[in-house]
């Protein structure tokens, strides 16, 4: 796309029936772009949400169902977190950090989130949702479908949302992407003035995640599918992880973990 061109991008919004477990996210996304009379084109990615992938895949646990160890009762009690999802912490992350009461901040496959990704909205009572077990596998998965019905070139995003330290609310993230590269790297390139860019990467992939969830929402929208075309993304045959930083590297986890 030539620098001076104006480009438009659009969200689109694909409300779909309520997801349960057992359910095949790709069928409920066909099914749903159908009902609503939209046609896939070349170019177009598709954000879904976690949340969803993680219903489809039976990720969803009843608290009353498990069993709390000595050490969930322990940290449970310390900040503040029931027993049972302080267990489901515990097994589903790789370290806890720390916490404030309600939330313990966790290293998980590379990311910090807070109660290792784990959710209660969306979900029904007494319920929890785990993250996907594999969301690499499942972009993959549901771009190569999509492709295959529609004859489409397309990138798939399973996207969740984090908060950012000392700011307020929720901004998107990509847990996984597949059919484009999900961190662009601009060091090199220049900016207004000439100057090389020397460290600058473009969160590609959180970027269209975080436009997405104005149009999917937090709540009981009913959106956990969205349509982003007329994004200046090259699309290839790309299924690499999303680029993480070692945590000796991080600037935040580097000031947790002095402290």
């Amino acid at each position: 796309m030539d620098k001076n061109e104006i480009s438009e991008v659009k969200f689109i919004g694909v409300p779909t029936r309520i997801i349960k477990p057992g359910d095949d996210i790709f069928e409920c996304f066909i099914e749903a772009i159908e009902n609503n009379g939209i046609e896939i084109q070349d170019g177009d990615i598709i954000v879904v949400s976690e949340c969803a992938v993680a219903s489809a895949e039976g990720r969803i646990i009843r608290l009353c169902e498990v069993s709390p160890s000595t050490k969930a009762v322990e940290l449970g009690k310390k900040y503040s977190i029931e027993p049972e999802l302080m267990e489901l912490i515990i097994k589903s992350s790789d370290a806890i950090v720390g916490g404030i009461p309600g939330f313990v901040l966790t290293l998980k496959d590379g990311f910090l989130c807070p109660n290792a990704g784990i959710d209660s909205s969306n979900v029904p009572e007494g319920c929890v949702a785990l993250m996907p077990e594999n969301p690499e596998r499942s972009a993959k998965e549901l771009r190569m479908k999509i492709e295959e019905k529609t004859g489409k070139k397309v990138g798939v995003v399973i996207a969740d949302s984090r908060t950012h330290p000392l700011r307020l609310g929720c901004v998107g993230i990509a847990l996984a992407c597949s059919g484009f590269r999900g961190v662009k790297d601009m060091r090199g390139k220049l900016d207004l003035f000439g100057k090389p860019l020397k460290i600058t990467r473009s969160a590609v992939a959180d970027n269209i995640v975080s436009g997405a969830q104005l149009v999917m929402g937090e709540s009981d929208e009913g959106v956990p599918f969205v349509i982003v075309r007329g994004v200046d993304v090259e699309l290839d045959s790309s299924d690499e992880p999303i680029p993480t930083i070692p945590p000796e590297e991080c600037l935040y986890f580097g000031l947790i973990r002095s402290l």
